[in-house]
């Protein structure tokens, strides 16, 4: 809101028109604040900008951090600006900011707020950079979603500063709303692509700025920024004249930026597009193929020129893409205006030919929305008529703006999934498999018998990884993950396997109980530290709850792990985070089990980076007492040990049959009697004799013998069976 008070008119054409959120958003908000309490603002969400400096605008307040300009009282937040002198200045008021606590790359921005207008009142709200990478004001940019002054009437106005485009040298962006009733409750919203802004109020937008790929003087939005709610005096405001104004706010919600589609649609199937009202279909006249030819519908004839291929434009959004002309859905001319024509034209890769496919509630249908225009696609007259005109219109929930999507040919089946692993925890299995290219999700499906007979665990995976709590302890499980483009699915993978261990033992270090971990226990030495930091558990097996991540015991410190099965073995677990360090050597540490080395200079930071997770496990076996002991020793001229969670799992109880091991020709064969239990091959070399990897080959069943057959090996590889 840098501006002198000046007023500046409008520089681009201010339309305005229905836009909906959009799908390239979360669909849940990602970050909240609904003012559900009482007193001073959130801390761990708003701080504040203080002082009466001016601010650049020969402002009169005095921004405060008291209960009288910034309160949240009856499910809501209260801003002031009051008649007072405080500090040198004639007026107090507050400016919060979540910087630090809230700052975002993209995204779509809620603020519900309204306000009352007296004589030299600037309510405002905005965001700045938070890192300011390109420079002070306006070299970083500034992003204005709602300013108002009285001297506008019931005007808002929306706007952007670059080093290109701001006030002081007349080239400001900026566009206007008009006829407002600020005084009720409205949606000012901002969102925010890598290629454009768009600025809406309540789901009407006015103003758009494009990235025109210019570098950070026209567009430095490509850096994180923060919110500001504020009410200013003087400066654009005008001369005061009051005693006490307001700005009041109901929510901010912010939805993360995605990119991707709402509905899942495949780039190598057809589809026809069917009217809800009419239930006929998307069609191009004539068929023609010619530029410019008309799209309209049609009853459904099954041919090329109502099929139709979506192709990713970006952002989330389409293009439609003609089977027999291979043009696309064009907005005419790129109007914005209600009625323009719907036509088919070559591919030019303007937002004109873009659109986002929008659920309509639960029904099935979604409403198509152009990129550029805001409007849908919607048949002319509400006409059931064959040849009814196709164009587009504002949305108004109607039946003739509303279509289904069906595949009437499939894209080809994927491959089955490659690298399909399962590792054992304790009362789940994690899965994991290689990526397979231009699939729509996977399904993963599990037996309890070897070759199945299979039911489905779980559908609609779009990642490559499963955890199933859904076993129990020392019973096998077998799984196939099979991936599936649009409605083709392909074939199984490789059939693989687990046994699930127990669990016998979980402590959060430093921390309260999260189940399954229990609270802090079975220690001596140390002390506890906890925090609210996010943690990484990307590419963790078997990690713990995020929580026990957040905590920590540090300091040289003993766990004995009680109530052990004396000379039973165990695996045990350790879960370190480093949230202190952000380099390496600062902390090293060594860590002994049962008096044996177990990991030595553990530089957490140096291993995995700060604030995320790191699991080291070993087996070991209980003394004569019934226990384990875990030390944890700090290393000459480093920072106290540390660990956030200790486990204990119980293997299966599972005898593996003999190996035999024999040469043929230049391969290895290895056999072992067929079990109905499950068995792991694993192999190591003595140069490493505590590394085994795993064999993956699978075996061959030949009557009641299990054999793999592997390439011949050097001197010193050694095989072994172990219950997964």
């Amino acid at each position: 809101m840098n501006r002198r008070a000046t007023l500046l008119l409008c520089i681009l054409a201010c339309f305005a028109l229905p836009l909906i959120g959009q799908a390239q958003f979360t669909i849940e908000p990602t970050w909240v604040e609904d003012f559900d309490y009482e007193g001073y603002p959130d801390p761990n969400k708003w701080g504040y900008d203080l002082g009466g400096h001016g601010w650049g605008n020969e402002e009169w307040q005095h921004y405060t951090d008291r209960l009288e300009n910034a309160r949240v009282e009856n499910g809501m937040l209260v801003i002031n600006a009051l008649r007072e002198d405080y500090g040198g200045n004639a007026y107090t008021s507050a400016r919060l900011v979540t910087r630090g606590k809230g700052d975002w790359l993209y995204g779509r921005i809620v603020v519900r707020a309204r306000w009352s207008s007296a004589p030299g009142t600037w309510p405002a709200i905005w965001m700045l950079p938070t890192d300011w990478v390109y420079g002070g004001w306006p070299d970083s940019g500034e992003i204005d979603l709602m300013e108002h002054v009285p001297s506008l009437g019931q005007t808002i106005q929306g706007s952007i500063h670059t080093r290109d485009y701001f006030f002081q040298i007349g080239t400001a962006k900026h566009g206007q709303m008009h006829n407002i009733e600020f005084w009720n409750w409205h949606d000012y919203v901002l969102e925010w692509y890598p290629d454009r802004m768009d600025i809406l109020l309540n789901n009407t937008r006015y103003f758009s700025f494009h990235n025109e790929q210019r570098g950070y003087t026209a567009w430095p939005f490509d850096q994180r920024f923060h919110l500001l709610l504020n009410v200013a005096v003087g400066g654009w405001g005008g001369w005061p004249d009051f005693w006490n104004e307001r700005m009041e706010v109901e929510f901010v919600r912010v939805y993360e930026y995605t990119g991707e589609p709402q509905v899942s649609v495949h780039p190598e199937a057809w589809y026809r597009i069917v009217n809800r009202q009419s239930g006929k279909v998307l069609d191009v006249s004539g068929p023609s193929t010619d530029d410019g030819a008309n799209i309209h519908q049609w009853e459904w004839f099954d041919i090329p020129n109502q099929h139709w291929r979506f192709e990713a434009a970006g952002d989330g959004s389409l293009r439609m893409i003609a089977r027999h002309s291979g043009k696309a859905a064009d907005v005419t001319h790129a109007s914005w205006a209600d009625g323009t024509n719907v036509q088919q034209w070559p591919v030019n890769y303007s937002p004109a030919q873009e659109w986002w496919l929008q659920p309509v509630g639960g029904s099935g249908y979604v409403r198509i929305l152009n990129r550029e225009t805001g409007r849908v696609l919607d048949v002319a007259e509400f006409s059931n008529d064959n040849g009814a005109n196709v164009q587009q219109w504002t949305y108004a929930g109607s039946h003739n703006q509303q279509w289904m999507i069906e595949e009437v040919e499939p894209p080809p089946a994927p491959p089955a999934p490659t690298g399909f692993q399962a590792v054992a925890g304790a009362e789940r299995v994690t899965l994991t498999w290689n990526p397979v290219v231009g699939v729509t999700d996977y399904t993963v499906k599990r037996a309890s018998e070897r070759g199945g007979p299979y039911t489905v665990l779980a559908s609609n995976i779009t990642v490559t990884s499963f955890v199933d709590h859904d076993v129990s302890a020392e019973v096998p499980q077998y799984y196939v993950v099979v991936a599936r483009s649009g409605s083709a699915e392909g074939e199984y993978s490789s059939e693989v396997g687990a046994i699930p261990w127990t669990l016998v033992l979980a402590i959060n270090a430093g921390g309260e109980e999260v189940a399954p971990f229990g609270a802090d226990a079975a220690f001596s030495g140390g002390n506890q530290s906890a925090g609210d930091e996010v943690i990484d558990l990307v590419d963790i097996v078997n990690p713990a709850p995020h929580g026990v991540y957040q905590s920590e015991r540090y300091g040289p410190m003993t766990y004995t792990l009680s109530d052990l099965t004396p000379g039973e073995t165990y695996r045990v677990r350790l879960h370190f985070a480093e949230r202190f360090w952000n380099a390496a050597g600062n902390r090293r540490f060594h860590v002994l089990v049962n008096d044996q080395a177990f990991l030595a200079n553990l530089d957490i930071f140096a291993t995995a980076g700060r604030n995320k997770a790191l699991v080291r496990e070993r087996d070991a076996t209980a003394n004569a007492s019934g226990q384990v002991v875990v030390q944890f020793l700090p290393a000459p001229n480093a920072d106290q040990p540390t660990v956030s969670g200790l486990e204990v799992w119980q293997g299966p109880g599972l005898a593996p049959p003999q190996l035999s091991i024999s040469m043929e020709d230049n391969s290895v064969l290895l056999e072992w009697p067929a079990s109905a239990s499950l068995f792991n091959l694993y192999a190591t070399e003595t140069s490493v004799p505590l590394l085994w990897e795993p064999v993956h080959d699978e075996p061959v069943v030949h009557g009641e013998t299990n054999r793999v057959t592997l390439p011949a090996f050097g001197p010193g590889q050694f095989f072994m069976l172990s219950a997964p």
